[in-house]
């Protein structure tokens, strides 16, 4: 009886541990991205851009299937009066410390880069400094 106590305190302080290592990872990532600039905007970061134009931005990042590393930023926005959720993807290479735009999609459409470069310059505008 105590030893499966001792096992199941001890699995689950092993899968604490993964969850840490694994949310510290991702911080990075996410950091990379959050802290850095976009050359459209030289004057803020893009979790300023993000705050000061969306409304609730999110932050997540993952792995693709070929091994690229990749941050997503989502948040809702007004498009021609309307509310609509927006999701703009990075990829980020660690080793370098840098990102760049992937893509851009309103309400799961995917939008072009000259939507991407719109959005883009009104979240440089509306950045919070």
């Amino acid at each position: 009886m105590h030893h499966r106590i001792l096992h199941s305190i001890i699995n689950a302080i092993d899968l604490a541990v993964v969850a840490v290592v694994l949310a510290a990872c991702s911080d990075s990532t996410v950091s990379i991205v959050k802290d850095g600039k976009l050359g459209i905007c030289q004057t803020a970061t893009v979790n300023q851009m993000a705050k000061g134009f969306m409304e609730k931005p999110s932050w997540d990042s993952g792995v693709s299937d070929k091994g690229a590393k990749f941050v997503n930023l989502s948040g809702n926005i007004t498009l021609n009066s309307k509310p609509v959720k927006a999701v703009v993807q990075f990829i980020v290479n660690k080793e370098k410390n840098t990102f760049e735009y992937r893509a851009f999609e309103i309400n799961g459409v995917p939008q072009n880069n000259f939507m991407a470069n719109d959005l883009f310059m009104k979240m440089c505008a509306s950045a919070e400094k």
